[in-house]
């Protein structure tokens, strides 16, 4: 390497806050008076995602927030979140005049800035300097730069979903059309089930956005109304009058999914609204809860892995009203709990019998095969209960409030289905 060159690299620095709103022009505005003058010439580090409630070092970074800040209380929040960071980046529909702590700086997005312009531009703006120990250009920018680019692009499609941010700036962050109809799918899938899952959503649909996240993979799908891909994916069905998502699914999974005992894919309903993707993306996630509701038959037994609404309709009413009892959880399962505790006590199945009897209509012959037992040893095991939790499944009221519990505290599902 020559002295020229030492010289020259040497000489490069790294990028101050204010140089970088500078040359961002009307992409970047200040939020609070004073204007591009009162922007602090501090150095700038790099670029992070904000993340509530995940430890994150935002020291010297410009920090994307990508949930809607609209009051002092959630203002102060994010900013004591990030002290340290160079400067906040905030939607483009946080309102001026909040006050909150003099650091970080704040800046406001534009609301017209295409994703991938802003992706590139921040991520050049920020790179540092070979000499400050990361290089401008080469592999190592490029690496740098779809990595930022790829978790922009998450946490666009995860704010997509939740529906409480700036949807029409996350949708172009994410790469999701407006002039397009979309629907979402939920799979709960593990290991090489997972990678089977997502293998088949970006053959079949070649432009769909995915993410895992609280244990589900969430895909938003390009869907015509008449089921068929925009871009031209699936063209070997034309013939096929079915084109729903959850039919082409099935032709893709469905023998992949048949080996998986736990398994299932919720489909939701298509909307032609960007807005409106947080409904589908309840309903893939409502859909997928029906198939696996601890009262009705598992996947493995329907052979009903991958389905829409109309195809769970009385299970998705059952899911959808059993939300409404989660605040009286605590007293409608507090029997249900005595057998769990009991259960692990003295390692019985007290509470896998409740929700197998439940399920067979207390039809003993059935629940004893199920079960792996005599019916004898089943009307055993039934006193036993009655014993232990006062729960009688032969007495209709407290049948009922066995079930209502079951439904109203998930966390006893696992140890009921002996997962």
């Amino acid at each position: 390497m020559t002295a020229h060159v030492r010289r020259r690299r040497a000489a490069t620095t790294v990028p101050s806050l204010r140089s970088i709103v500078a040359a961002a022009g009307a992409v970047l505005t200040p939020l609070d008076p004073g204007g591009p003058r009162a922007v602090p010439d501090i150095a700038v580090r790099g670029i992070e995602v904000y993340q509530p409630g995940v430890p994150t070092d935002y020291s010297g970074h410009l920090v994307v927030v990508g949930h809607p800040v609209r009051d002092r209380p959630s203002l102060i929040e994010v900013s004591e979140s990030c002290a340290g960071a160079a400067a906040l980046i905030l939607p483009s529909t946080t309102p001026a005049g909040l006050g909150g702590p003099p650091a970080p700086f704040r800046l406001r997005r534009a609301r017209w800035i295409g994703g991938d312009a802003l992706l590139r531009a921040l991520a050049a703006l920020t790179h540092r300097s070979e000499a400050a120990g990361a290089p401008t250009d080469g592999p190592g920018a490029a690496a740098r730069e779809a990595a930022f680019a790829e978790r922009c692009r998450t946490a666009a499609l995860l704010t997509v979903l939740g529906g409480d941010g700036d949807t029409a700036t996350a949708a172009v962050l994410a790469g999701l059309r407006p002039d397009r109809g979309h629907a979402v799918v939920a799979a709960a899938v593990t290991g090489d089930d997972h990678a089977r899952v997502r293998l088949a959503l970006s053959a079949e649909f070649p432009h769909q956005r995915q993410v895992t996240t609280g244990g589900l993979l969430l895909a938003v799908l390009p869907v015509d109304p008449d089921g068929t891909d925009p871009d031209g994916a699936g063209a070997d069905d034309d013939d096929d009058d079915d084109r729903s998502v959850a039919h082409r699914l099935r032709a893709r999974l469905g023998a992949a999914l048949d080996a998986s005992p736990t398994a299932a894919v919720g489909v939701g309903p298509l909307v032609t609204d960007l807005a409106r993707l947080p409904e589908s993306g309840r309903a893939a996630r409502d859909v997928l809860r029906a198939l696996r509701l601890p009262l009705g038959k598992p996947p493995s037994l329907t052979g009903l892995r991958i389905a829409e609404p109309q195809d769970v309709e009385d299970a998705l009413q059952v899911v959808r009203a059993s939300t409404l009892l989660r605040p009286h959880g605590g007293e409608l399962a507090a029997r249900l709990r005595l057998l769990a505790d009991h259960d692990r006590a003295h390692r019985t199945e007290l509470l896998p019998t409740v929700l197998t009897v439940a399920t067979t209509a207390s039809n003993v012959a059935e629940a004893a095969r199920r079960l792996g037992v005599h019916p004898n040893s089943l009307r055993a095991r039934l006193a036993r209960i009655e014993t232990v939790a006062g729960i009688d499944l032969g007495e209709p009221v407290s049948a009922l409030r066995t079930v209502l519990g079951l439904l109203a505290d998930p966390d006893l599902h696992r140890p009921a289905r002996r997962d």
